[in-house]
């Protein structure tokens, strides 16, 4: 197993986040008592750890991205770091098939102001997507061929993908460095 050494504090710090975690760990732990938008094991230690492993890509890809589209949103990680940090700074396209999840994750990007995001209550690929973008995120979703060319395709040109998993599986099957990131 590869394990990745970094400093959560020095992460967070980096990103402004001491300006908005606490805020979004509030809300966030509070819609989670309702559905399960993360492990109702998530602490706030734990929760911060997350948002630093939603960041962390961000200090080796040092660039901001003026649009954005983010695969099984989740409980909103790792988009809502991304998009509160300033990293996704333009529209941004969050899809969430399981639709019991896209309510209250709206809820949260309405508190939290991130009206620049969209909630797309569908599977990535069931809905005809007329534009690219500069930025696209998976977070535990599995990557298949096809999935992965429809995100190709979905890419604008310098384009960056960026793919939360284990890092044995990012190592072994996609056979790539971590952190590394393709143009297309």
């Amino acid at each position: 197993m590869i394990e990745l050494e970094y400093n959560i504090d020095s992460v967070l710090d980096r990103f402004g986040a001491e300006k908005w975690l606490d805020r979004y760990w509030a809300i966030l732990s509070q819609e989670n008592q309702k559905v399960n938008l993360v492990s109702r094991e998530t602490d706030l230690p734990r929760f911060r750890r997350l948002v630093a492993e939603a960041l962390l890509p961000f200090t080796q890809i040092e660039r901001n991205f003026d649009s954005y589209l983010d695969i099984g949103s989740g409980g909103g990680i790792p988009s809502i770091p991304l998009l509160l940090a300033g990293i996704a700074t333009g529209e941004a396209e969050l899809f969430e098939r399981t639709k019991k999840k896209t309510v209250p994750l709206a809820g949260i990007l309405r508190t939290l102001g991130l009206t620049s995001a969209t909630i797309v209550p569908e599977s990535f690929g069931e809905r005809a997507i007329g534009r690219s973008f500069s930025l696209v995120t998976l977070s535990y979703v599995t990557l298949t061929p096809t999935l992965f060319d429809s995100i190709r395709a979905h890419l604008k040109d310098g384009g960056v993908l960026v793919y939360y998993s284990h890092p044995e599986f990012a190592a072994q099957i996609l056979k790539v460095q971590l952190f590394s990131y393709a143009h297309f």
